[in-house]
């Protein structure tokens, strides 16, 4: 192509049209500064565009992530729940309790601590390179007031740092720890933990520490923020998901599927579940008839273990949000699942 244009130029130079020459020269810079725009268009968009990719990619994940924690919150509700009866037990009636079951008691005080479900900050990082778009602006915005304001704010309310747990300090006081499990209940745990074998040389020190200054001052702490939560009436989450969702029509709150994992199902398969049915008339509500074996299972969607529902701590029929695994007999059941009411039920068959 350059060798195209040099032999017109050329031409017209031997036949002496020097006006034309000029006029070539001229028609000939502004076609490569066309081609320049053109190009530095397409590169501008090349870049909107994958900016565009990478700003909806972390919308979709922070929308997923403030869900999982607005879903959470019904457990922690549950959790605070079971929490604040131990501690007045430990509390109001230190002697009705045995001694092997005070360790567990005061290990369970820490999932307040331990487990707080959110990582916000590396979601963020996928808005770090926005450009002068105002409605992305405003989006952020909101986001960043959420995770930094409301967010943190029950962050702050509820949650002590790790090194302030009962852990710490029954290490600290040479005394044994029992380390849980995850996907087992909180009453599976202490009862685990009072059968332990070396918890009788330690009795006498396990109960006069319940008794000391430093134990019942951090007890009615404790008591206090699960007083909070169970009185908390709404998660500061529900706003900005619904921001979210007016928002973008790639989002959308509404499970569309749920399946049955676990060791109880025939097959022992925690990869790949049993699906169930949605009920037509029942939002949010799915069932499935099916034979289990003596094990455990749990309810998950999405194809991923990040949304998956166990059992609560106060309610056998509770369903809650990240819960424990359920355990079941061998035998055939009509078993639903009810989101709408956080409630599951297994029907012997």
């Amino acid at each position: 192509m350059l060798r195209f244009f040099r032999s017109i130029r050329q031409r017209l130079l031997t036949e002496n049209r020097f006006s034309k020459f000029f006029l070539y020269v001229i028609v000939e810079i502004l076609i490569v500064i066309i081609g320049i725009l053109i190009a530095i268009e397409v590169d501008d968009w090349n870049q909107e565009s994958s900016q565009k990719e990478r700003f909806h990619f972390g919308i979709e994940k922070v929308f997923d992530r403030i869900l999982a924690d607005y879903y959470y919150w019904d457990t922690y509700k549950d959790r605070a729940e079971y929490q604040f009866h131990v501690i007045d037990s430990l509390l109001m009636m230190p002697d009705s309790i045995h001694p092997n079951r005070i360790l567990g008691n005061l290990l369970i005080l820490d999932e307040l601590i331990r487990d707080w479900y959110t990582d916000e900050e590396y979601y963020l990082d996928y808005f770090k390179f926005y450009p002068t778009d105002s409605f992305q602006f405003e989006i952020l915005e909101r986001l960043r007031l959420y995770f930094y304001g409301s967010w943190e704010g029950v962050r702050r309310l509820y949650v002590t740092k790790e090194d302030e747990g009962f852990r710490k300090l029954l290490l600290e006081e040479d005394l044994p720890i029992c380390d849980k499990v995850w996907g087992k209940s909180f009453n599976y745990f202490i009862e685990e933990c009072s059968t332990s074998n070396f918890l009788s040389e330690y009795r006498t020190d396990l109960t006069g520490l319940i008794s000391s200054k430093k134990v019942r001052s951090k007890l009615h702490l404790l008591k206090e923020r699960c007083k909070g939560i169970q009185a908390t009436k709404f998660m500061p989450g529900s706003e900005v998901l619904e921001t979210l969702e007016a928002s973008f029509d790639f989002l959308d709150r509404d499970i569309k599927t749920m399946e049955i994992i676990g060791s109880a199902i025939l097959t022992e398969n925690w990869e790949k579940g049993i699906d169930m049915h949605a009920v037509s008339d029942q939002p949010a509500t799915w069932e499935r008839e099916l034979t289990l074996q003596d094990g455990v299972i749990r309810f998950r969607t999405q194809d991923g273990n990040d949304y998956s529902w166990g059992g609560g701590e106060m309610d056998k029929n509770k369903l809650t949000f990240g819960g424990h695994n359920i355990p079941v007999r061998g035998g055939q059941y009509h078993v639903v699942v009810d989101l709408s009411n956080g409630t599951y039920y297994m029907k012997p068959l």
